[in-house]
């Protein structure tokens, strides 16, 4: 029941399949938004672009509320985008001759800042900060470096009171070290929340209260 539809730069969700439209704050600096693309619920991509304003690749990883920058061009745009499971993907469009993209990692890390050098000797999930907060919150965790795993398959997922899958904040391979990102609610009601870390071999959540 849950559908998204482009026109120019705005963005509309359903979620009673097409019965009523949302539209979404957040393609409002953007022009000539041409085509979507979501992998999963949370997860999707925009194309478009224009001769004046360079071409536009984003990507959201909260279900359309907020959208980061993944390709930087002055010109030309892209017109079309496709993935062929969670990792890899396509987009087309005219640099003058045309011009194909493609990802086989998801695209570029988003919303996660690198926190220092050091290498962490454990896993660790901290508190959110502020706590309670209103709209935004931050969030640090570290990853160790295990055996020959230079990589690790990391997941930060936002949950209700009831349990449900609210927001994902990182699902992403990262190297060892020290992270940070932030969880903007802006689009959330006032309440309790858990966010969980979670990877090959840890799992951790703590709760957090939002108050508007």
């Amino acid at each position: 029941n849950t559908g998204y539809q482009t026109y120019f730069s705005r963005l509309y969700r359903t979620t009673n399949g097409g019965s009523a439209w949302q539209m979404l704050p957040l393609l409002n600096t953007f022009i000539g938004v041409w085509d979507l693309f979501f992998n999963n619920y949370y997860t999707g991509y925009a194309v478009g672009g224009s001769g004046n304003t360079g071409l536009v690749l984003i990507k959201t990883m909260d279900a359309g509320y907020n959208w980061y920058s993944q390709y930087d061009s002055t010109n030309g745009n892209l017109s079309s985008i496709q993935f062929v499971n969670e990792n890899t993907g396509y987009c087309v469009g005219d640099f003058t001759n045309g011009v194909i993209l493609k990802t086989t990692t998801g695209g570029r890390p988003i919303g996660i800042q690198p926190k220092g050098t050091e290498i962490p000797s454990k896993f660790s999930l901290s508190q959110n900060y502020p706590n309670p907060f209103n709209p935004t919150s931050k969030i640090k965790f570290d990853i160790p470096f295990i055996g020959a795993q230079y990589i690790e398959p990391v997941q930060l997922i936002v949950y209700d009171i009831l349990g449900r899958e609210i927001a994902m904040l990182v699902n992403e391979e990262l190297k060892p070290g020290s992270y940070e990102v932030e969880l903007n609610a802006s689009n959330f009601p006032s309440g309790t929340y858990f966010y969980r870390l979670q990877s090959r071999d840890y799992t951790e959540t703590k709760k957090m209260v939002l108050i508007k």
